[in-house]
């Protein structure tokens, strides 16, 4: 199936999406996903240069799978990821927000 896989770094006491640039800074979190394997990378948003994130810079990585067949009617325009970012939005929910993805599905 097409799930929806939303990505979070907690960082100090904020947690921002991936991607993401983090905020005061030249850093960008991206995200590259493969059937097994996801690969978290920090880099230099004006170089493209490898950063390395001090221990303890990042003090969890979380991460939301949306089953998507269960959650929206599928149409044939769109993905099924889409359709479950355009449903939360439409209620209101901001996926941008951990805790609001979280409380929305009681996690």
């Amino acid at each position: 199936t097409e799930d929806t896989i939303l990505i979070y770094a907690k960082i100090g006491t904020i947690t921002l999406p991936i991607p993401t640039s983090i905020p005061n800074g030249n850093i960008l979190i991206t995200t590259y996903l493969t059937l097994n394997t996801a690969t978290i990378r920090f880099h230099d948003n004006e170089t493209g240069a490898n950063y390395e994130i001090p221990i303890g810079g990042v003090s969890a990585i979380k991460i939301i799978i949306i089953d998507s067949s269960s959650f929206v009617e599928r149409s044939s325009v769109k993905s099924a990821s889409t359709d479950v970012l355009s449903k939360l939005k439409n209620v209101g929910v901001d996926t941008n927000d951990y805790d609001a993805v979280v409380a929305y599905f009681n996690l």
